[in-house]
């Protein structure tokens, strides 16, 4: 049975965290995210509005939803790495503050990836995302691991401000990620196996899961298992030859993914699924971690 595993120290482990300031390039590195983290805290979160999420459909233009869609996470990261490595509290309440815009935006789904995940199209594709189900793209499943891992380090001093927050997170997470997939997998195109999504957005749903399904053992195996045959749907797909037909720069977006699916998989199976030792292309000899997927 694959059962959750810890990820990481969380930040009320404080004297694992404090080590991590202990060279020179350890505080170095502290130093500069504490620098961003300072920046953070005097701008407001930048919106996001309909019209920016319509110019898409409209004008075919991205870049204006998805700078603010991407600043918000990124400033976001910068806060909570702050708040673990600081740790008091001062940047606590900004971090609630970007986490409540994440929550409240109407999809996770960016405009660009709107029409790629909708399984029914009208001949007026609408501007605006699917309000029943959540449109799950690379950036929706990204978000859902991104609030999981705040959730893995900092909830026990999230929910010192508000147990409701914490509870918000986990509902939203399960709404818009987790049970979509859980449910009805097959109505997501990504399901097939096709390109890089599949692992891209599989490795953020098996460690999403291991997070949000942390008491439930019996639950995650099962969410793990479902994944299991849509990866190897893309495995079964991936040429002898390493190569990406979606050009070299997406190397670093499909075989890492998988990497980091079967790394899930290796840490929740205590060792049993372990791939990367043989087979120059992906490091494995295909019948083992093929059992795995089994």
């Amino acid at each position: 049975m694959l059962h959750p595993f810890k990820i990481f120290p969380s930040a009320s482990e404080r004297d694992i965290w404090e080590r991590l300031t202990t060279s020179r390039e350890k505080q170095k590195l502290t130093t500069a995210i504490l620098a961003q983290a300072e920046e953070v805290l005097d701008k407001p979160v930048p919106p996001l509005s309909a019209s920016q999420y319509m110019q898409f459909t409209q004008t075919g233009n991205r870049s204006d939803y998805e700078a603010s869609y991407f600043d918000r996470r990124l400033s976001l990261s910068a806060l909570v790495l702050a708040e673990a490595l600081d740790y008091h509290g001062r940047y606590r309440d900004k971090i609630i503050d970007f986490i409540w815009a994440i929550l409240g935006e109407p999809s996770w789904c960016i405009p660009a990836h709107h029409s790629h995940v909708e399984p029914h199209h009208s001949a007026k594709p609408d501007p605006l995302p699917t309000p029943e189900c959540e449109n799950i793209d690379l950036f929706a499943a990204e978000t859902g691991v991104f609030l999981a891992m705040i959730l893995h380090l900092l909830s026990q001093e999230l929910a010192e401000i508000s147990p409701n927050l914490v509870r918000r997170i986990q509902m939203e997470v399960l709404r818009r990620i987790l049970v979509p997939t859980e449910t009805d997998l097959p109505r997501y195109r990504w399901s097939h196996g096709t390109n890089n999504w599949t692992p891209w957005i599989c490795s953020n749903l098996l460690w999403t899961a291991n997070v949000l399904f942390a008491n439930e053992p019996e639950r995650f195996d099962a969410y793990a298992r479902l994944l299991m045959p849509v990866v190897r749907n893309y495995y079964d797909a991936f040429p002898d030859d390493g190569g990406c037909d979606e050009g070299p720069g997406y190397w670093n977006l499909s075989p890492p993914k998988y990497f980091l699916f079967m790394e899930g998989l290796r840490r929740a199976s205590d060792g049993r699924c372990h791939f990367l030792r043989r087979r120059p292309e992906i490091q494995t000899n295909g019948r083992l971690h093929r059992r795995c997927l089994v």
